[in-house]
């Protein structure tokens, strides 16, 4: 069985679904004792209930009064 630990790896703003990050040295030794290779995570982005993306933009639909609609408010 091989040998598990736990790596942090910090997600970047804005990143699109199936990215790639790659964490140098973090992957599995080399063959005969070399160093180890890199890390490869694929980003899959789970869906949110009230924003949705679209590119970098996000969209939620929610209903405000007339006067906030021309005005502006909280």
């Amino acid at each position: 069985m091989k040998e598990k630990k736990r790596i942090e790896v910090k997600i970047p703003k804005g990143v699109d679904e199936n990215s790639y990050l790659r964490v140098p040295g973090q992957g599995e030794a080399g063959y005969n004792g070399g160093p180890p290779g890199d890390l490869y995570v694929i980003i899959h982005i789970k869906p949110h209930e009230i924003l949705r993306r679209k590119g970098n933009d996000l969209f939620c639909k929610t209903t405000i009064n007339l006067s906030k609609a021309i005005f502006g408010g909280k």
